[in-house]
């Protein structure tokens, strides 16, 4: 086995580490945010979306989202 063939499966094998760290890494993250995006509640991937988004316009003008004292 030559030198260059030596480090080609030397950068191969690394690169196939790197690949599957960041696979990992997705996965991970994915199931966290799936976690917010199913049950609507801020986590440290993803933040809820506010009531807000979805009110129609009577409810906004109608001063449903008032802050509370």
């Amino acid at each position: 086995m030559s030198a260059q063939s030596a480090l080609d499966n030397d950068t191969y094998l690394a690169e196939e580490d790197v690949v599957k760290s960041l696979r990992d890494l997705h996965r991970g993250l994915a199931a966290e945010r799936l976690k917010t995006v199913s049950s609507n509640v801020s986590g440290p991937f993803g933040v809820a979306v506010p009531a807000l988004a979805d009110a129609t316009p009577s409810q906004i003008t109608g001063g449903s989202f008032r802050p509370r004292p």
